[in-house]
């Protein structure tokens, strides 16, 4: 998420603090960065609100869903497949699959391979 004022100027190192739409007691509490960027990682879903202020009277207050804009849940149909986003595509299946051989293939021709130490000149 991003804080300006109201020229678009960001609010840099500015204080904030997230509370689940239920609570009293924040959430997270930090700054932004320098360019008015700050980050949370909701534990759940729904209503959020986010406080920012700079110090200097100047206060920021809006109200967000995170089921809206970060579209956390899956829908129905994959739930019933079981169909997970985050698995491997095809090619990157098949890469795996030619790295395992050639990793094996490098481990037996270096065990075949290998020879016994002799000393120099002995």
């Amino acid at each position: 998420m991003e804080a300006e004022y109201d020229d678009g100027e960001p609010m840099s190192y500015a204080s904030i603090e997230i509370f689940d739409s239920e609570e009293k007691l924040p959430f997270q509490t930090g700054r932004t960065d320098r360019n008015g960027r700050f980050l949370f990682y909701p534990d759940k879903m729904g209503d959020w609100r986010v406080a920012v202020s700079d110090g200097m009277g100047h206060r920021l207050a809006l109200k967000t869903n995170i089921d809206k804009i970060l579209n956390l849940k899956k829908t129905n149909e994959q739930q019933a497949k079981g169909i997970n986003e985050s698995s491997p595509s095809r090619y990157e299946k098949a890469l795996m699959g030619i790295s395992i051989i050639f990793g094996i293939s490098g481990i037996l021709f270096w065990w075949r391979g290998r020879r016994a130490y002799i000393p120099y000149g002995k």
